[in-house]
C-alpha cells in the first residue's frame, strides 16, 4: 500500500467522465481493486457502486466487501496478540463467529474452535 497509485487516484475524477464507457470492464476493474486490497481504493469504490449499470455497481459492492472483511480479519488476527485477555477474547469470538457464518454459508461444517489462531 505505500507510494502513490495513480489510478486509484485519478478512479473518482476519471469514472464520472466517462462513466457509459465499457462498463463490463469498469466492472471487472472495480472487482480486481477488492482483490488487491488497497484501502485506497475505497472512496473509488464508493463511487462506482452508485453507478446506474447494474454490473458495475454489484462488483463495486462485492470489491467493498472483499476489502473491508480482508481488512477486517487482519485487524482482528493482530488482536489474539494483544496483551489484554478481554480483547484477545473477544478477538477469538469475532473470528470464530466469521468462519461460522463462513462456513454456514458454504455449506461446511464449522472447523472449531480458534481456526484463525
Amino acid at each position: 500500500m505505500a507510494g502513490q497509485n495513480p489510478f486509484l487516484e485519478s478512479a473518482p475524477q476519471e469514472s464520472s467522465k466517462n462513466q457509459n464507457e465499457n462498463p463490463r470492464v469498469r466492472g471487472q476493474a472495480a472487482f480486481l481493486l477488492g482483490e488487491i486490497g488497497d484501502l485506497r481504493s475505497i472512496a473509488a469504490l464508493q463511487l462506482f457502486s452508485s453507478f446506474e449499470d447494474q454490473f458495475i455497481s454489484e462488483m463495486s459492492l462485492i470489491a467493498l466487501t472483499t476489502l473491508i472483511n480482508s481488512w477486517t480479519i487482519e485487524a482482528l488476527r493482530l488482536k489474539l496478540k494483544d496483551p489484554d485477555p478481554e480483547i484477545r477474547s473477544a478477538a477469538a469470538i469475532a473470528l470464530n463467529e466469521k468462519n461460522a457464518f463462513d462456513s454456514e454459508k458454504s455449506g461446511n461444517a464449522p472447523s472449531g474452535e480458534n481456526a484463525y489462531q
